[in-house]
């Protein structure tokens, strides 16, 4: 049923640039670097499942293949994720080109991220016929608030 739900928005693909919006972050292999900006260690993928009929409970990313089939269908040119709390910039792969993933940290250090932030979108209108590719319409800044604990101690 999601599946469908997906085929059926993006059957209009040549029009309108999209931005994927998850909570849930992209498959990456374990380990994989997420930039400067991140300040807790890389959160491996895990997959929890019940024990009695082994349906998935938990998992903190999306499997390889429902990656790939959001990435061919939804064809993003940016995706947002969170979930972790922290900061992470990984680019995918896809048939269509490479799309950069920002797992966004959370704007409270009460979930685990001493180094609370945000995220500035910034987006252009790329079909006013102005020569300004998709990608280029949308400005991403990593906004960092102060750290929280010296907030309170100060």
């Amino acid at each position: 049923m999601t599946w469908e739900f997906v085929k059926n928005v993006s059957n209009d693909i040549k029009l309108i640039p999209r931005v994927l919006l998850t909570h849930i972050p992209l498959f990456r292999r374990d380990n994989t670097y997420c930039g400067p900006l991140r300040k807790s260690p890389i959160v491996n993928q895990r997959i929890v499942h019940s024990t009695h009929d082994q349906d998935i409970m938990y998992q903190n990313y999306a499997t390889e293949e429902s990656s790939i089939k959001a990435l061919e269908l939804i064809r993003p040119i940016l995706i947002l994720s969170g979930h972790d709390h922290d900061q992470c910039m990984v680019v995918h792969g896809s048939k269509f080109g490479p799309v950069t993933e920002h797992t966004i940290g959370t704007i409270s250090w009460q979930q685990g991220n001493l180094y609370p932030s945000f995220m500035l979108l910034s987006a252009a209108n790329s079909l006013k016929g102005n020569g300004t590719a998709p990608e280029e319409a949308l400005m991403t800044e990593i906004c960092f608030l102060p750290m929280q604990t010296h907030i309170y101690i100060w």
